[in-house]
């Protein structure tokens, strides 16, 4: 996954909506948010795309967990 990632319209929301998620108090919120935001790109994902998305996004918590980060 490169690190390099940049849309000038896309990067701000995220950043925002990451800062946002991050200052609620609970991780069972932040957790909620996390989860309607995946909710959201699924409407535009095939199935078999989803399970994809689903299983690198796995991926990239595992490799990172594993990183001690």
């Amino acid at each position: 996954m490169t690190d390099s990632l940049y849309d000038p319209e896309l990067t701000p929301l995220l950043q925002m909506s990451g800062e946002h998620i991050g200052q609620y108090p609970t991780a069972e919120e932040r957790l909620a948010w996390t989860m309607f935001l995946l909710d959201e790109v699924k409407q535009f994902l095939s199935a078999a795309e989803y399970a994809d998305y689903l299983a690198g996004i796995k991926r990239e918590i595992d490799a990172r967990q594993a990183a001690g980060g």
